[in-house]
């Protein structure tokens, strides 16, 4: 389902849409000017400790959901409760639903599966509205136990900065 003007309520929700997108770990996790625009520290013991954090370049989803379609009031929830998610999908003409899964050189994933509870998220907001459309920030493959459910997904990969 191609995303149109014709929507008059976007819902966008969760992998921080409206501050930047994901980038990978390791040599990949190259900021532009300005730095990140967000960092969420992975924690852990050794010597790379401190180079181990989930990075979000300065390109902001929502702000250019905004700008495709000026005339649909776009609200975004951040996706940490359930509840505020489908409720504010629940009104949409469409739900945007952005999920990440951050990897790094040298780690392994335990499974396929979205990190924290983001298939939960996705699943009861595509029950809430069939219009849900999915983008993926990831950097392989993961489950899609919601994929009937949903109307499209885009598998962004870590996309990277975006030119002013």
């Amino acid at each position: 389902m191609p995303f149109t003007q014709r929507f008059k309520k976007t819902a966008v929700i969760g992998g921080y849409a409206d501050t930047g997108v994901l980038s990978g770990g390791g040599s990949s996790q190259v900021q532009g000017e300005g730095g990140p625009a967000a960092v969420i520290p992975t924690g852990g013991p050794g010597p790379f400790a401190s180079l181990m954090s989930e990075s979000f370049q300065r390109s902001i989803p929502l702000s250019a959901i905004q700008a495709h379609a000026p005339s649909s009031e776009v609200i975004y929830r951040n996706g940490r409760y359930i509840t505020d998610a489908v409720s504010a999908s629940t009104s949409a003409d469409v739900a945007i639903v952005f999920a990440t899964q951050w990897q790094t050189e040298g780690l392994d994933v335990p499974d396929l599966s979205l990190p924290r509870g983001q298939d939960a998220l996705i699943a009861a907001v595509a029950a809430a509205n069939p219009r849900t459309i999915v983008v993926l920030e990831t950097s392989g493959p993961v489950l899609m136990p919601w994929l009937p459910k949903v109307a499209g997904v885009i598998e962004a990969w870590y996309p990277g900065a975006r030119m002013p």
